[in-house]
């Protein structure tokens, strides 16, 4: 009984932990292939300035291409910028957390009767 009440108790705690870690996981695998894409779009930016030094592409050709490039590189920046604001954001929400868990007063003021129960069996027993 006692350990299916710590359990119960730390339940919040283990579901933020690996909930924070797949987003930590999922935010690097897509700042990976956004930074890819970013350096793929100032690669293209080089081959266009290049190739329209040598007079492969007319001037239309030229703009309407480097404008394309333009465009997706804002784009992935403004994606990599989300990125690190959901990121901030989680950490926020971690830190309030841990907050919280080292405010057992307070815990046990807003808790339901049957978490109170369960701590005041955990603190029993512990």
């Amino acid at each position: 009984m006692e350990s299916t009440a710590l359990l119960i108790e730390k339940l919040p705690e283990l579901i933020a932990s690996k909930w924070g870690a797949a987003c930590r996981a999922r935010m690097s695998a897509d700042k990976a292939r956004l930074k890819t894409r970013l350096n793929e779009q100032h690669s293209l930016r080089q081959k266009l300035l290049a190739a329209k030094l040598v007079g492969d592409f007319t001037r239309d050709d030229f703009e309407r291409l480097r404008d394309g490039i333009t465009m997706e590189t804002a784009s992935i920046e403004s994606a990599l910028l989300e990125i690190d604001e959901e990121a901030k954001l989680l950490s926020s929400m971690e830190e309030a957390q841990g907050r919280a868990l080292l405010r057992p007063a307070e815990k046990w003021r807003t808790s339901t009767y049957c978490s109170k129960g369960l701590m005041h069996l955990s603190i029993n027993r512990g």
